[in-house]
């Protein structure tokens, strides 16, 4: 189970195992997660850490939140700095 750096009471990341059966179940091993919603984007990394999904698209009406999860996957070294 993937821990989101950002935690919000009542997140989405507890359906994640839902999310991988149903994923299972429909044969979509290998495809393309959407999350408009991100929030923690606990489903989204869960499906990814499993290699469930070969990619996630993730956004947020939250600027805050889009620019963290942009800068942690797209900017990873400036990010860290």
């Amino acid at each position: 189970m993937f821990y989101s750096p950002l935690r919000y009471p009542g997140g989405k990341g507890k359906l994640e195992p839902f999310m991988e059966l149903m994923i299972k179940k429909l044969n979509h091993v290998g495809g393309v997660y959407i999350e408009p919603f991100a929030g923690g984007a606990g489903i989204a990394m869960g499906l990814l850490e499993k290699d469930l999904v070969k990619d996630v698209v993730i956004n947020d009406l939250d600027k805050g939140i889009y620019s963290f999860w942009r800068a942690a996957l797209l900017e990873t070294d400036r990010f860290l700095e």
